[in-house]
C-alpha cells in the first residue's frame, strides 16, 4: 500500500469515526446504553468539583478598562563626565611636548566602554583604558601634544567615541607656541 492510499484510507477512517461520536443514534460501533449510564448523566451534578480551566463569563469582562502593564525599572545608560574636557597649557616653545590626562568617571548605571578616540592632528597621539568602567568608576584619556614645527595659536581636538548616552566628546588642548629662534 503506497503512502497516498494509506493517508486516504486513514482520513476516511477517521470521518465515519468523528460521524459516530456526533450520532445522537447507536452505531454497530457504539453500545447502547444501560439504565445505570442515564443516572449517571441525569444526576444533580452541584456538588461536583469543576475539573480544567475554570469558565469565565465574558460579560463580566470590561474590554473598555486601560491594561496596565508592570513597569521595569530603568538603568540610566552610561554617562561619561570629564572633569576638565579643555586643558590650556599657555606659551610653550616649539618643540616642547606637553602631556596631560583628561580624567572621567561613568556617571551612568550600566558599565562604561571606550570604543574609539580620535585626534584632529598628527601632533597629539591619544591613548585610553580599553577595560570597561562601572557605576562610579573613573579613568582617564592621556594626550600627548607635540610642538615641533609648530608655532603661534594651537588647538587640537581629540574625540572620545564610547557607548555612554553622550557617545561622542570632544576634547580640547589650547595653548601658544613661540617659535623657534
Amino acid at each position: 500500500m503506497n503512502h497516498c492510499t494509506f493517508s486516504f484510507l486513514l482520513a476516511l477512517s477517521f470521518t465515519f469515526f468523528l460521524q459516530a461520536c456526533q450520532s445522537d443514534q447507536p452505531t454497530a460501533e457504539t453500545p447502547k446504553h444501560d439504565s445505570n449510564w442515564d443516572e449517571v448523566l441525569n444526576e444533580d451534578k452541584s456538588n461536583r468539583v469543576p475539573i480544567g480551566p475554570p469558565q469565565i463569563d465574558s460579560a463580566l469582562i470590561d474590554t473598555t478598562a486601560p491594561v496596565s502593564k508592570a513597569e521595569k525599572p530603568k538603568i540610566k545608560p552610561p554617562y561619561i563626565k570629564f572633569e576638565t574636557p579643555t586643558y590650556r597649557f599657555d606659551t610653550i616653545n616649539s618643540g616642547d611636548i606637553v602631556n596631560y590626562e583628561f580624567k572621567f568617571s561613568n556617571s551612568g548605571e550600566r558599565p562604561l566602554e571606550i570604543t574609539k578616540v580620535n585626534a584632529s592632528c598628527g601632533c597629539t597621539t591619544p591613548s585610553w583604558p580599553f577595560l570597561p568602567f562601572s557605576k562610579g568608576e573613573s579613568g582617564s584619556i592621556k594626550a600627548r601634544f607635540d610642538s615641533k614645527g609648530k608655532s603661534g595659536k594651537q588647538e587640537t581636538t581629540i574625540t572620545v567615541n564610547s557607548n555612554a548616552e553622550n557617545g561622542e566628546v570632544k576634547l580640547k588642548m589650547l595653548g601658544f607656541v613661540k617659535a623657534a629662534e
